[in-house]
């Protein structure tokens, strides 16, 4: 007698185990391809309209990381030691 459960088949275990980096790259690429099909397509955009939508958009992500980043800076130096005077205060003040 032949049990079979519902992750079984005739066939054999279904392939569970896949190339999720795959996955995901394939699925940026196709949002990326949505996202330049989008442009491409609007009769009321230029090139030029895309190329400075672009380039304000990196130019966000740069701004909105290094702001982070300066802060992460900071904190790292005021744990290393590196404080003036003015960075020392009371827990009162904090």
């Amino acid at each position: 007698m032949v049990i079979m459960s519902e992750f079984n088949t005739v066939e054999g275990r279904p392939k569970i185990k896949e190339d999720w980096e795959a996955v995901y790259r394939k699925q940026i690429r196709e949002r990326l391809a949505d996202v330049v099909g989008e442009y491409l397509q609007d009769e009321e955009l230029s090139s030029l309209a895309f190329y400075n939508d672009l380039r304000d958009e990196l130019t966000s992500w740069i701004h909105y990381h290094q702001k982070f980043a300066d802060k992460s800076l900071a904190m790292l130096n005021l744990v290393n030691g590196h404080r003036t005077v003015e960075d020392i205060v009371s827990p009162d003040e904090c």
